[in-house]
């Protein structure tokens, strides 16, 4: 009998301890790599330049006009601090429209580059708006006439982007992630302050924490800002702030 007590008291001392490890830790993640595929965001229409009235009608020169960021639109007939398409945007979709003329004309267009060589060539038919997708560089876009002169007036419809996303590390530096992130910072243990070159308000937040036993969640906080908060399971099963490495993709 005191054999049997003793193999039982050894028995319930082994489970207990069992009980009390931490829990197995799991696998080192591999540093996430992000999809670099542009995604389209619509904006309200919104007048980018305009050459009618006391500007300088489009010739056969290139002529420059800013399409991203948010200076140089007034200007050039355009909206006050721009229509909201940021300096990370790769293509922009722009409705064109030429408010006089007989016949149609054409038009080229180009990124903002005066060593390049390629351009995209269209016709405009007068009193008629043509939509298209052009690329931007250093915000700009050129267009130029094949032959005479006109009037025409640009409203930015879209632009094609990367996806807001990134992955933070420990101590809130941005590890990598995509042109749209701008900044990052850690505001406290376990909680951090990520910056995106848009407005991110009524946006989705997600967050992933690389490995097991560690969650994260995330919330609009500002204009431009996602706060998210990172746990750690502790021993006894319950979540405790911590700083973690994890990843942040806004869905807008």
């Amino acid at each position: 009998m005191k054999a049997l007590a003793l193999a039982f008291g050894t028995a319930a001392s082994l489970c207990a301890a069992a009980s009390a490890a931490e829990p197995p830790t799991a696998p080192k993640a591999d540093v996430f790599i992000f999809n670099q595929s542009l995604i389209y965001n619509p904006v309200v229409w919104c007048r980018a330049f305009d050459t009618t009235g006391s500007r300088k009608k489009l010739t056969t020169s290139w002529r420059t006009f800013f399409i991203a960021g948010t200076t140089g639109f007034e200007t050039q007939g355009g909206a006050e601090g721009g229509c909201g398409v940021p300096s990370s945007a790769a293509s922009v979709v722009i409705a064109l429209t030429r408010p006089s003329g007989d016949i149609p004309m054409a038009l080229r267009a180009r990124a903002y580059d005066l060593s390049s060589s390629f351009w995209q060539t269209f016709n405009v038919a007068p009193l008629n708006t043509s939509s298209m997708t052009l690329p931007i560089k250093f915000d700009r876009i050129e267009f130029r006439t094949n032959t005479g002169s006109t009037d025409i007036y640009g409203d930015i419809v879209g632009y094609f982007a990367p996806q807001l996303a990134a992955q933070i590390n420990a101590d809130g530096s941005i590890y990598s992630g995509t042109a749209r992130v701008t900044g990052a910072a850690k505001i406290e243990t376990g909680r951090y302050r990520v910056t995106f070159d848009r407005k991110v308000v009524g946006c989705a937040v997600t967050v992933n924490v690389p490995g097991g036993y560690s969650y994260g969640s995330g919330f609009v906080s500002g204009d431009n800002t996602v706060d998210t908060s990172v746990w750690s399971t502790t021993s006894k099963g319950a979540p405790a702030p911590a700083d973690l490495t994890h990843h942040v993709v806004v869905h807008c």
